[in-house]
């Protein structure tokens, strides 16, 4: 059997994502451009019938994110918890395919690096009420989980620290199985998604993932740069992830002893042109 797929997704754009961006805005909900990038991609997304599990950082925009993507498999009313209809669905609901009945299961070692407000979430009891009757599971949510203290604190080290047992348990749950169980989807955050994937050839210092647009072919520049290096170092795979992009894993342990490492599949490094 082939190793399980590793779907990561960057949420759809939120209001602090809009130039200029706003940092100081509480856990931003998606904005219209983010409804129409998720309705886009569950449109668009060619794995919808292997998906078996999915993770998302507890983030609202992440968690409005897995459920306006994933309507196939979550189930329920095709709408953000915000309320905020996407008009794409609308009186889609009996051209729907049966849903899987899938549950979104928040894990706050997902969340964003930094602690700014917009990258600070919501207690788990905030939570509960404003995504009452979606299929999310909270039960991995503790007291103060959003607090950016201990091992969810903002500095590198820990934020290192965080991505690597991220790694260990997504080896531990689904490495080890290849039985053809069905693919996995994370859904999370630019920034900590660089640190998840430790990238070859990447910066020390993740570009900041509150950006607008941008291309994610290689720039000249970068190709000429790229093409000096050793054959092992010339994918640039650094770049910086856009709103409601997604890229593709495998798991791997180089030795029984090793730790847990994400292998972007060729099919995904074709997708990004590289």
């Amino acid at each position: 059997m082939s190793p399980r797929k590793i779907h990561l997704l960057r949420h759809a754009q939120a209001y602090h994502n809009v130039p200029p961006c706003n940092y100081n805005i509480p856990d931003p909900t998606l904005t219209e451009l983010g409804l129409e990038q998720t309705s886009t991609f569950a449109r668009e997304f060619p794995h919808h019938g292997n998906v078996s599990v999915i993770l998302s950082s507890p983030m609202t925009r992440t968690l409005e994110t897995a459920l306006l993507c994933f309507p196939q498999e979550v189930g329920g009313e095709c709408q953000a918890n915000s309320g905020v209809q996407n008009p794409e669905h609308e009186g889609e609901h009996e051209h729907r395919h049966h849903h899987k009945g899938l549950k979104i299961y928040a894990v706050p070692e997902l969340q964003e690096t930094s602690d700014h407000p917009c990258d600070t979430g919501s207690s788990r009891a905030d939570l509960e009420k404003v995504f009452d009757g979606k299929n999310i599971d909270f039960s991995a949510l503790k007291e103060g989980w959003q607090l950016k203290t201990g091992s969810m604190g903002a500095e590198k080290e820990t934020i290192l620290a965080r991505a690597r047992t991220v790694r260990e348990l997504l080896g531990e749950w689904f490495g080890k199985d290849d039985s053809g169980k069905g693919d996995v989807v994370v859904v999370s955050h630019g920034g900590f998604l660089h640190y998840l994937t430790k990238p070859l050839n990447a910066p020390s210092t993740p570009p900041s993932p509150i950006q607008g647009p941008s291309t994610t072919t290689p720039t000249p520049a970068v190709a000429l740069a790229c093409s000096k290096l050793p054959e092992t170092l010339k994918v640039p795979t650094w770049q910086p992830w856009q709103n409601a992009e997604y890229r593709t894993f495998t798991l791997r342990k180089a030795t029984a002893d090793a730790p847990w490492e994400l292998i972007e599949t060729k099919e995904s490094l074709q997708r990004r042109q590289l």
